[in-house]
């Protein structure tokens, strides 16, 4: 008999240990679903507000004027559970669902105009490919997504999110005539990185990055640009700016040394870059055309970006 109460005792012990184990489960971030098929969650990108340098005036530019890519990616304790990219253009483009289950997840978003998507599997680590033409404009978010139970009438649910620019720019400004045989301009850069970190968001790789632009049918003047993405709020960058011929022969290559660079802003550089007349009569303003291919971007699940420069700094070559 006593055997028996012993072992009925042993019994009520371990249903209760059993019990307190599932407690500490539901306590922690990976709960229950809300639903057998999980929770869906709308991301949608908005219009975004974009801030002009100049006269610091805003006004609301469309995500498809402001960026060509967006990326949206969850993880769960560094591990990817999904991923969404878009091109402009695509149909529904700026607006994603998914279904995710209740509990808190890391987001991670993108916005840039690269010609191809970036590696998307370490928040910390996102590595740009160097071809020449992937450096952009670039908008980050990193922060936790919290999936909370669904109501009884299956609610979706959206979220707000503010995008911060990456990255610096530097702008090569040319104002004497480019020579006819001149049929690439290369802007090679180091000192900043080719990866984010959108953690800390600061470059998290020493790179040498280049910028390769087609000179046919251009004429002077001429705007340049090249972005990284630097190690800290401030840093400096070597550049070299060559001009080739259609045999990538060297036609013209000028250096510049310890540029000054600071996150959000841009350093221009102006003046005659083939003759060796040094600057213009016609200084360089903030307000001068910019080239076409400077895309401000942002993104968002209802995304509000600030997508205006903090500030420019002139110098005359």
């Amino acid at each position: 008999m006593k055997k028996k109460f012993l072992l009925w005792c042993l019994c009520i012990v371990a249903l209760t240990s059993c019990e307190k184990v599932v407690m500490d489960v539901q306590q922690t971030d990976v709960l229950e679903n809300s639903t057998a098929e999980g929770v869906t969650v709308k991301l949608h990108v908005a219009q975004l507000e974009n801030q002009m340098t100049v006269s610091s005036t805003r006004a609301l530019v469309d995500v498809s004027d402001a960026c060509e890519r967006l990326n949206f990616v969850v993880f769960n304790n560094g591990t990817k559970v999904k991923s969404i990219s878009q091109k402009a253009g695509d149909e529904g483009f700026g607006t994603v669902s998914m279904t995710l289950q209740t509990g808190t997840y890391q987001l991670m978003v993108l916005a840039h105009s690269g010609k191809a998507n970036p590696t998307l599997s370490n928040p910390e680590k996102v590595q740009f490919d160097n071809t020449g033409t992937s450096y952009s404009d670039t908008f980050y978010y990193y922060g936790d997504l919290v999936v909370n139970e669904a109501d009884e009438e299956g609610q979706v649910q959206s979220h707000d999110v503010k995008l911060d620019r990456a990255v610096s720019m530097f702008r090569l400004v040319i104002y004497d005539a480019i020579p006819d045989n001149v049929s690439q301009i290369r802007i090679w850069y180091e000192g900043g990185s080719g990866a984010l970190n959108t953690v800390t968001g600061f470059g998290c790789v020493k790179s040498t990055q280049y910028v390769m632009y087609n000179m046919a049918g251009v004429t002077s003047p001429l705007q340049l640009e090249a972005y990284t993405f630097l190690h800290a709020d401030e840093g400096d960058l070597s550049i070299i700016v060559t001009a080739y011929d259609a045999n990538s022969n060297i036609v013209k290559l000028r250096e510049f040394s310890n540029v000054p660079m600071k996150r959000n802003q841009i350093t221009q550089y102006s003046g005659n870059f083939f003759t060796t007349n040094s600057g213009s009569d016609d200084p360089v303003t903030p307000d001068d055309p910019v080239n076409p291919n400077n895309p401000d971007a942002s993104s968002g699940f209802t995304f509000h970006v600030d997508t205006g420069w903090e500030g420019q700094t002139n110098f005359t070559y």
